[in-house]
């Protein structure tokens, strides 16, 4: 059985790892974005293929890399 300091160290760790979870640019982490805004994000970063790409696509392709 766990000692309460080693409980409350798991405890910590825990949150720790949540905040860092969240804090990560992953698309599941992206605010809503709509097609044109993502479109004028992909033309400043010049992506190859953007006018053809669907929202879903251009999320995909800034994505995070």
């Amino acid at each position: 059985m766990a000692t309460s300091k080693q409980s409350q160290t798991a405890k910590r760790n825990v949150k720790k790892a949540q905040q860092a979870a969240k804090s990560k640019k992953t698309i599941a982490n992206m605010r809503a974005k709509t097609r044109a805004e993502l479109y004028e994000i992909a033309k400043k970063r010049d992506l190859p293929g953007r006018s053809k790409m669907g929202r879903d696509e251009l999320a995909r392709k800034l994505g995070e890399k």
